[in-house]
Formats: C-alpha cells, structure tokens, sequence
C-alpha cells in the first residue's frame, strides 16, 4: 500500500518537473491561458516622514483638556510617561484575592493633569474588577504634584490614557 502512494506521489511530481514547454511545442492548452503579470513598479526603500505638527494645528479638546502639547506635564525630575508608568507601578498594592481567581493583565486609566499640575478626573477605561480599579484609582492618588504642560508657553490641562499592569503572584 506504501508503495502504491509512493508511486501516485512520484507521478504527480514527474508532471511538475517536466521541462517547460515553448512556444513552438504549445499546445492548444496554453493558448487559454493568461499571460503573466507585469513586473512590480518600483517601491521607494522609505516613505517620507510626516510634516511636523504645527504650533497652531494643536487644539484643546471640547472639554478644554488637550491630548497632546508642546510640552507635555512632567514628573518632578523628568521620564515622561515611561518613568509615570513606573511611579504607578511601584505604589501599586495588590488586592487580597484567592491566587487561582487573581486575574493578570492590564487595566488602563485616564486622569488629567491640570495646568497646576494637580491629578484630577480618574476614569478606570479598562477594568480587571473593582478591587483592580481600588487599587489603580489609590496608586494615582499618590502621584505627586507635576510639572504642568505647556502649549505656546502657558501650562494647560492635558490628558493622560495609560495602562497599569497586573501579574498573577
């Protein structure tokens, strides 16, 4: 039985190794078939970067709150969202769960910086559960005092969206 699919298998690809067959050997087969397609057009190597973001083209949201400015609100001593992230992580305290119903993931929270540098209006956007969100919404509360951001030199409001990660323990 081997054998007899070893040899369906091998006639099948003698039929695909078989040399071309030109113009003058064509049989009336070929003539149905499409000719093939063009080459591909030249594709650039790299696009062009983006134009830069113009001083004016930046606007506050409905709400007065922009999402992005100029210079975007600081934590004492610098880091951008990166070193925030980690400020959150670190002050983080995880809630008293049974470890096999401990979900791990990530939450991801809102809150403004206001143009005194003070957080304000924490939303929960995506939530593991309500002992999660507690543990979120207490961490940002320690945030400390920032260094406002600031759109053609006066310090504005500016939203922040960021995740906060939770690992099973």
């Amino acid at each position: 039985m081997a054998l007899c699919l070893f040899t369906i298998a091998c006639e099948r690809n003698t039929e695909s190794m078989a040399p071309p067959k030109t113009a003058a050997s064509a049989s009336s087969d070929d003539a149905s078939m499409p000719p093939p397609p063009p080459p591909p057009a030249e594709v650039p190597d790299a696009l062009p970067p983006p134009p830069p973001i113009a001083r004016n083209d930046i606007k506050p949201g409905p709400d007065g709150v922009y999402t992005y400015v100029e210079d975007m609100p600081q934590l004492p001593g610098g880091g951008g969202p990166t070193a925030i992230v980690q400020y959150i992580q670190s002050r983080l305290v995880y809630p008293n769960v049974a470890p096999d119903k401990q979900p791990s993931g990530h939450e991801y929270v809102s809150f403004t910086v206001t143009d005194k540098g003070k957080v304000e209006d924490i939303k929960i956007r995506r939530s593991l559960g309500p002992e999660y969100d507690a543990a979120v919404v207490a961490a940002l509360q320690q945030l400390p005092t920032f260094v406002p951001g600031k759109q053609k030199g006066k310090p504005v409001a500016v939203s922040f969206t960021l995740p906060v990660m939770f690992a099973k323990k």
